[in-house]
């Protein structure tokens, strides 16, 4: 009980913040950092979840941008479109990080992000060098009960025995999990069973008493990011 009480009032904070100010007012306040002397400094794609857009991330641009660490960060439309409809916008930011640094980019996701990076992935046939690594955040990797109660079409397809999960599972290498980071916390309200967030063979990091959105607040995933986007 006590998890879920600290789980709760972080999360107030949290979707306070982005819904009622980052969203709606400020989507576009933080823009993408591209420096001519990016070259041979891995860059990073900012993928939002369901319902969100790229003022998710306002408190992590201006950290990125003081690392000079080349970053972009995308607003994911139609917002309740299909996932795989992602593919084409994430494609064209990932190739622009990859020429303007010379080396392939980090990918860090929130909640549906995370599956349109893979549907991304699986669009180009899963190639070892368009991709750094991808670090998930709360990532209903295996569904969530929560979508259940969605109609739009990216909702359906987040539902645990959705079809286009199953698909997407089964074009997938059976290594696909080394390629992931999977951050998740067991009072994520959305995402749950919260174990549908972890990747079999993926390195996990588990978070006590945090909701889903305040999982990318969290100095854990920021400094996750930071390490991955430093490693061979």
């Amino acid at each position: 009980m006590g998890d879920l009480l600290q789980a709760w009032w972080r999360e107030v904070v949290a979707v306070t913040k982005v819904f009622n100010w980052e969203q709606p007012w400020a989507e576009h306040h933080q823009p993408d950092h591209l420096p001519a002397d990016a070259h041979g400094r891995r860059g990073m794609l900012l993928l939002h979840g369901y319902n969100c857009n790229r003022g998710l991330w306002n408190s992590w641009m201006p950290r990125l941008r003081r690392l000079n660490v080349p970053h972009m960060a995308l607003t994911l439309e139609p917002a309740f479109g299909s996932i795989d409809a992602y593919a084409a916008d994430i494609d064209r930011a990932m190739r622009t990080l990859q020429q303007l640094t010379g080396v392939p980019p980090l990918i860090v996701a929130h909640s549906m992000g995370g599956l349109s990076a893979r549907a991304w992935w699986r669009s180009q046939g899963h190639p070892q060098d368009r991709i750094h690594h991808i670090l998930s955040l709360g990532t209903p990797h295996h569904g969530t009960l929560l979508a259940r109660l969605g109609t739009t079409m990216n909702a359906r397809q987040m539902r645990g025995d959705s079809e286009w999960l199953n698909q997407l599972a089964r074009e997938e290498p059976p290594v696909l999990g080394q390629h992931f980071d999977c951050l998740y916390g067991h009072c994520d309200q959305v995402v749950f069973p919260a174990e549908t967030a972890v990747l079999p063979g993926s390195r996990v990091l588990h978070l006590p008493a945090r909701g889903h959105l305040q999982l990318m607040f969290e100095p854990q995933a920021f400094d996750r990011a930071i390490s991955l986007l430093n490693a061979d």
